[in-house]
């Protein structure tokens, strides 16, 4: 099994989780990431002064060690920390409400802004059954460089469920428009050969 999973933690003044809660992914990895989380400190978040109790929800990947390849560049930026809610300090205002929400790009251009991959695992039963084909998905990737929604357009139903647990971990550089991130709709195909 691979995938990523999301978990909503609730950390203390102190830094100290202290409370997980699943959000989304298959049940058995989130438990354990749960699991894990618990354990996690952070460095205490700082509100007018003084460390406040703070909401994040944060993602957990689950992903094969040989099947992860790393297509960053030494000029490509990091992933960004994870959005706090409580401590949201994003202004609405700043928004042009004529600047498009998402817009449509090919797969070839969103694959030259790819940073990181995870390659599916074969399925056993697939492959004993010598099951081949293309899975097409399409995708949304967010502002952040992360998969937000991920549905199978078309492919073997015995290949869908690998090829989502990996695609959902990939991450891309965010799309910009006039230099601002923006939410990108895209399709992804995922081959599998014997």
């Amino acid at each position: 099994m691979q995938g990523e999973v999301q978990i909503k933690l609730l950390i203390s003044e102190t830094g100290d989780v202290e409370s997980t809660e699943i959000v989304s992914g298959n049940p058995i990895l989130a438990k354990a990431a749960a699991d894990a989380m618990k354990n996690w400190k952070f460095k205490p978040y700082i509100k007018g002064g003084r460390a406040v109790k703070v909401r994040a929800t944060l993602p957990f990947d689950f992903a094969f060690r040989n099947k992860v390849t790393d297509e960053r560049s030494k000029s490509a930026p990091q992933p960004g920390p994870a959005q706090l809610s409580g401590s949201d300090s994003s202004n609405l205002a700043d928004e042009d409400p004529n600047r498009p929400k998402k817009l449509r790009i090919a797969q070839g251009v969103m694959e030259g802004h790819m940073v990181h991959r995870v390659e599916p695992v074969y399925p056993p039963d697939a492959r004993l059954r010598h099951i081949t084909g293309t899975v097409i998905l399409q995708a949304t990737i967010g502002t952040d460089g992360r998969i937000h929604n991920l549905k199978a357009i078309s492919g073997p139903t015995e290949l869908v469920e690998a090829s989502i647990g990996a695609v959902e971990q990939w991450r891309y550089r965010p799309y910009l428009l006039e230099g601002k991130p923006v939410e990108v709709e895209t399709t992804v195909k995922i081959q599998f050969h014997m």
